[in-house]
């Protein structure tokens, strides 16, 4: 991983931290001259790449790197920390205690779920603020400028709003005065001062500040007719689904809605792709995938990238660690529902060819592309998840008649029996906040909300975004584990390092509560 770190070095204009160095600061260690290195839109361009790079196949530690690797960790940590998603066995233990809620004790070490996501999405900031520093030279060459100055809005709007997640309290409409975290937006050195973590609502307003720069840029670019080359690179309708994802959070159904909408229309857009087109989620060339990213061989292992943790067939971390359905949202699926298609319930061989786990609701949705080769593309965000956006904000403006079709449209291609099922819904925004008999949904927010947790089951926002933003707790069954809405264990812990780098910090003062 030395070798991607020094990459983006050299097309981002910032000297990193090499794998096996445990530095934590919210800024580079050098600065190398942007002066120099970002002169036109292709240069920038090559810098966001190194980003992207550093986005699927990036870690801030070689030291537990396994359980850190990408922006998919922050996903599948958030899955397997939900009542959803659970590890049949502990194998490794590589996010086990994240599905425990019990990594506090790791706040302390720069390689721990907290300093690794803390300098992980830190340095992609860093990185993008050394684009976003030449806006005005960039702009000014035309489309590509435009379009290179707007993904560097979208990748660092995304960041924050990532390290929103992990270290700040959900439920924003009642805890937009809770703390944020520190927000840079220039380019920063070794003597940057740093920040204090403001207000949650501080760290919001950034982060649709910068969804909006990329946003309103991304638009003069699409309607120019510049079209994005690579499935990597964020373009108009990839921002209005991750900003739509903020919507959600801050209760902005209005936004929401006319962002997954906006997405929606994207020219030659495969809105609901079969299951069966879709195969092991591993291909991001396909019509419904909004952002992805291409994976080939020298940028993967059978150890640490996303697909290890998920395939339980080829090798790799999962072989010991297989991902299950929970009983209850397994048994709450309809026998003409083709996402049953994910689920594996007839065991498993082991060495010596006898079947185990029989019964055992195990995921079999993400699967290597060429197991030969440890490939699999990972897909980010697809169109389905655009839809149940739409179709949650539509419930709640009280459009039901919106919501119904857009849940049809989704429903239909899933369940063959759908229409039933749908018309026996009552037109309401109200859910149950007990998460097991919500399973069983009555009003239309049931109905939305059960859908996210079939369709979107181990990807896209993970189902602690959920849990939070819509202040829920849960009982597990699989372990008895029980949380409350507003569990202290989903917010994680400042690292200790940003505590000794950070003078305008006081971990008596500004560490997340126990």
């Amino acid at each position: 991983m030395k070798k991607i770190f020094y990459i983006l070095a050299l097309v981002a204009t910032a000297t990193l931290a090499s794998c096996n160095q445990d530095l934590l600061e919210t800024a580079p260690t050098d600065e190398i001259s942007a002066e120099t290195l970002i002169t036109d839109a292709t240069g920038a361009q090559v810098a966001i790449s190194g980003i992207y790079s550093y986005m699927y196949q990036g870690v801030a530690s070689s030291s537990w790197a396994a359980e850190n690797y990408g922006i998919l960790a922050r996903t599948l940590a958030f899955d397997l920390m939900g009542e959803d998603n659970y590890p049949y066995d502990a194998g490794n233990q590589w996010y086990y205690y994240d599905h425990l809620l019990d990594t506090d004790g790791d706040f302390t070490r720069s390689y721990g779920r907290q300093g690794q996501q803390w300098f992980y999405y830190y340095t992609i900031i860093a990185q993008a603020n050394y684009v976003i520093a030449k806006e005005d030279v960039l702009v000014a060459e035309g489309f590509a400028g435009q379009d290179v100055v707007a993904q560097a809005y979208s990748i660092r709007a995304f960041a924050y709003n990532a390290l929103a997640e992990w270290f700040c309290q959900g439920n924003y409409p009642e805890n937009k005065e809770t703390p944020g975290v520190p927000l840079y937006t220039t380019p920063t050195s070794m003597d940057t001062k740093g920040q204090t973590r403001g207000t949650l609502a501080d760290t919001y307003a950034q982060i649709n500040a910068d969804y909006k720069a990329a946003y309103d840029l991304f638009k003069v670019v699409a309607e120019g007719g510049y079209k994005k080359t690579h499935v990597s690179h964020i373009d108009f309708y990839t921002n209005c689904v991750l900003w739509a994802r903020t919507a959600l959070a801050e209760g902005e159904w209005q936004r929401a809605y006319n962002l997954a909408t906006e997405a929606l229309t994207k020219p030659g857009l495969v809105r609901v792709e079969s299951v069966k087109n879709m195969g092991g989620l591993n291909d991001s060339s396909l019509g419904n995938v909004l952002w992805g990213f291409q994976v080939v061989a020298d940028q993967t292992g059978p150890y640490g990238p996303f697909i290890s943790h998920m395939d339980p067939y080829n090798g790799g971390y999962c072989t010991s660690e297989k991902k299950c359905f929970s009983d209850e949202l397994y048994a709450s699926i309809p026998e003409t529902d083709e996402r049953l298609a994910w689920i594996n319930t007839k065991g498993f061989e082991d060495e010596d060819g006898k079947l185990i786990m029989e019964d055992a609701p195990v995921s079999i949705k993400f699967l290597y592309k060429d197991a030969a080769t440890s490939v699999a593309d990972q897909i980010i965000v697809r169109a389905e998840e655009a839809i149940l956006i739409a179709a949650e904000a539509a419930c709640r403006l009280k459009d039901w008649t919106n919501a119904r079709t857009l849940l049809a449209e989704l429903g239909t291609k899933r369940d063959s029996k759908y229409a039933d099922r749908l018309d026996a819904r009552q037109d309401s925004d109200a859910f149950n906040d007990d998460t097991t008999a919500a399973l069983i949904p009555k009003s239309l927010m049931d109905e939305v909300l059960w859908q996210r947790r079939v369709e979107l089951w181990g990807e896209a926002t993970g189902r602690l975004y959920d849990l939070k933003r819509l202040n829920l707790g849960y009982t597990r069954s699989v372990d008895g584990l029980t949380t409350k809405p507003g569990d202290l264990r989903f917010t994680i812990l400042l690292p200790q390092k940003e505590f000794d780098n950070n003078q305008a910090l006081n971990i008596g003062e500004d560490q997340n509560p126990r």
